[in-house]
């Protein structure tokens, strides 16, 4: 039986009410304002007064590519 994992994700609200994301931006890194990498998009709110898209933090996701594949340590090009 496959293993199940809660994971803690991060919600970043777009500003002045508009969307933080779009339909199909799923996958795509998430920055902070000095260009550290945040975590990676993977759903939001759409429509309506929603502007909320959810991240999974970056130490989440590299713990998850190391569990996967196997590795020791991943670093980041810079």
């Amino acid at each position: 039986m496959a293993s199940r994992k809660l994971v803690i994700s991060d919600i970043v609200l777009g500003l002045d009410g508009e969307s933080f994301a779009n339909h199909g931006d799923s996958g795509a890194p998430v920055f902070t304002g000095d260009e550290s990498l945040m975590g990676m998009l993977y759903g939001g709110q759409y429509g309506g007064n929603s502007n909320g898209g959810y991240i999974v933090p970056t130490k989440d996701l590299l713990e998850d590519i190391k569990e996967r594949t196997g590795a020791k340590d991943i670093r980041l090009r810079q």
